[in-house]
């Protein structure tokens, strides 16, 4: 049961981890569009990947669905934990948004 645990989370943090890589390639002030596009075909990628690699646990590795699908669901409960929780580095009191932006991102300028 742990092995079929630990796969669902692997298959999570597979696909998860595609995602992320693949968005981070754009530079998403610079170029929104290609952000955009890239969004909806990595969320494509990432679903047919997802599916592949669940077939593949269940014929490969003769895993439990019922542990392997709570494995992969915890991976996204993190997920939105995280997210939800906020991004400790973020300092958010009560600054206007220009200064917020430019204490939270210094690099970056209006234009």
């Amino acid at each position: 049961m742990a092995l079929s645990v630990f796969v669902g989370g692997s298959i999570g943090l597979i696909a998860g981890l595609y995602q992320a890589m693949r968005l981070l390639q754009v530079n998403a002030a610079e170029h929104p569009e290609a952000l955009m596009s890239g969004l909806w075909i990595s969320e494509a990628v990432k679903i047919v990947l997802t599916v592949a690699l669940f077939v593949l646990a269940i014929r490969l590795l003769a895993v439990e669905m019922v542990p392997t699908l709570v494995g992969y669901a915890m991976t996204y409960i993190v997920y939105w934990v995280a997210l939800g929780t906020g991004y400790p580095w973020i300092e958010l009191d009560n600054l206007p948004a220009a200064d917020l932006r430019e204490r939270n991102w210094p690099d970056t300028k209006d234009d």
